[in-house]
């Protein structure tokens, strides 16, 4: 298979955050489009919507902010 270029990375992660009504400008689009590249990770919905929970998600510390996203909150609610 192929691989993907940094600017298939970028439409296939913007036509994602439109699909899905998520805010990103085209700076933040192209940055994570990078960091796919270099590893050439497959995108994927599952792999694309943990990436987005995690970009997006507001936590004022670091190992709560993981748990919170992981599932794992205080409560186990998130």
């Amino acid at each position: 298979m192929p691989e993907m270029t940094i600017t298939g990375f970028e439409a296939r992660i913007s036509s994602y955050a439109a699909e899905h009504h998520i805010p990103l400008s085209r700076s933040k689009a192209q940055r994570l489009a990078l960091r796919l590249c270099r590893q050439q990770i497959i995108a994927d919905e599952e792999y694309l919507t943990l990436m987005f929970r995690r970009i997006t998600y507001h936590d004022p510390t670091g190992d709560e902010a993981a748990r919170n996203i992981d599932g794992g909150g205080r409560d186990g609610l998130v």
